[in-house]
């Protein structure tokens, strides 16, 4: 049974009840998608500071959130000048989709300027 209580346009005192009794209109079971993890290394041989490091780290973040939309944060090597960490997730409904994300951000950084060291992976189901 599924009940749901929505204003009316007619004021605030009068209220809609909408109200389904019986089977559900809609499918009951909610897919919960999938995650994908990737972290890697990263070594700068060019910088030679922190603020060149950053300078780095900034673009690769940028340009990987443009391109596969996903969330990425630096999170090992904070105080060393050539080398960094991040991990990347993206969501997705399938899967497939979210391996071809993690695909596509790691042909990318195949392709840069910078060496990729230690590289992991994972797609999480939040159903398993």
């Amino acid at each position: 049974m599924c009940a749901r209580v929505a204003s009316c346009p007619d004021g605030p005192d009068e209220r809609l009840a909408v109200t389904q009794v019986g089977g559900s209109r809609f499918n009951t079971t909610v897919a919960s998608g999938y995650v994908g993890i990737y972290s890697f290394e990263l070594f700068f041989p060019e910088s030679h500071s922190l603020k060149e490091k950053r300078m780095h780290v900034r673009s690769v973040k940028a340009q990987l959130q443009n391109r596969v939309a996903c969330s990425i944060a630096e999170v090992d090597h904070h105080e060393v000048w050539q080398r960094t960490r991040l991990t990347l997730a993206c969501v997705a409904r399938e899967a497939g989709e979210v391996q071809r994300l993690v695909d596509e951000a790691e042909r990318w950084l195949d392709g840069q300027g910078f060496e990729l060291l230690a590289r992991e992976r994972e797609t999480v189901s939040l159903d398993d």
